[in-house]
């Protein structure tokens, strides 16, 4: 059974345009004026008849289906087919001329005007962008900062614009203060040079990295601090490394609840549209719990707890001795920070 797809070097989805392409290719190929009289029946009409069938979309479906027995045998629309079209005349019929060349060769003789094409018009057509990533720290998003990027591109190297070459360009690249991840930063027309293009843009991503301290929400910095069970009830001062090297001193006076955040105002990232004003920086907690109490603590801890949530306090000294160590405690903090 011939396989018409097979003749014509196509697969079976192919659509019309590369069917005419393939019988437009072997035409050419195995032109009929250079080819024996053998050759020419035993090749041309084998691609002609593959390009008859698989060019009418009725035989194309009936041998899609039913193959070529088929097809041949009228199995479908009573519609037997043979192959009746001298290769000459299907050369003609998708030509217009005997010779597969004759296009060609009426382009050669009959040249079209240069003004005809786009570039002779003075029309050109811009190249495709090419994006790069530009991956960037914390801290350099922070400050903001310069880069040096290296790209190859075509140059013209004549004063005819004709000739390139391969070159090596530098670009720098500002990143403002407060910039966010996704800007993009273009460099227009900064791509290959060629005849009748214009240039394509290089576009460089910003891209955040990870910050072993820090996640940025917007204009917003979020952490984690880390406390034990007894800070996070009686309070504490933690101690935060900020961007610009600054070291802070936080104090938390609140009882700290899983679900509890400290907002230190205007210690964020700069807005890159006004790098004077900040987002806040956003601190939650991590409450780490003993894994084991001794039963005399956890007798203490329960009494000055119940004390505390019911409102009546069985021990007056224990509670005014609890608030008297907790004052203590917090002054002492206090005047660390002072000094």
């Amino acid at each position: 059974e011939i396989d018409y797809y097979g003749v014509l070097g196509i697969n079976k989805g192919c659509d019309p345009d590369d069917i005419r392409n393939a019988y437009r290719r072997l035409s050419r190929q195995y032109n009929l004026r250079s080819l024996s009289d053998r050759e020419i029946h035993k090749l041309f009409s084998l691609i002609s008849e593959a390009y008859e069938v698989l060019s009418a979309p009725l035989l194309r479906a009936i041998y899609d289906q039913y193959g070529e027995e088929g097809l041949k045998q009228g199995i479908c629309y009573n519609c037997w087919y043979n192959y009746h079209i001298k290769q000459i005349n299907c050369c003609r019929v998708f030509y217009g001329s005997d010779n597969p060349y004759a296009d060609l060769l009426d382009v050669l003789r009959n040249p079209p005007r240069l003004f005809d094409f786009p570039e002779g018009k003075g029309d050109k057509k811009k190249e495709p962008s090419i994006t790069k990533p530009l991956s960037l720290t914390l801290e350099e998003l922070y400050h903001g900062c310069h880069k040096v990027a290296k790209i190859q591109r075509r140059v013209f190297v004549d004063e005819e614009c004709v000739n390139t070459e391969l070159k090596e360009q530098v670009l720098t690249i500002l990143v403002k203060a407060g910039t966010p991840a996704g800007t993009q930063i273009t460099f227009t027309e900064a791509g290959d040079m060629g005849h009748a293009i214009v240039p394509g843009d290089v576009i460089f991503v910003v891209e955040e990295k990870p910050h072993p301290v820090y996640k940025r929400v917007g204009n917003d910095l979020h952490m984690t601090c880390h406390l034990n069970l007894i800070k996070a009830l009686t309070g504490t001062i933690i101690t935060i490394n900020t961007l610009d090297g600054r070291t802070l001193r936080t104090a938390i006076t609140e009882i700290v609840t899983p679900q509890y955040k400290k907002f230190v105002l205007k210690e964020g990232m700069p807005m890159v549209q006004n790098p004077d004003m900040k987002g806040d920086l956003i601190i939650s907690f991590d409450i780490e719990f003993p894994s084991y109490l001794p039963l005399a603590s956890k007798k203490l801890i329960s009494k000055a707890l119940t004390e505390v949530i019911s409102g009546t306090p069985e021990s007056p000294d224990l509670i005014n001795e609890l608030v008297t160590k907790d004052k203590e405690a917090r002054e002492e903090e206090a005047a660390k920070v002072e000094a």
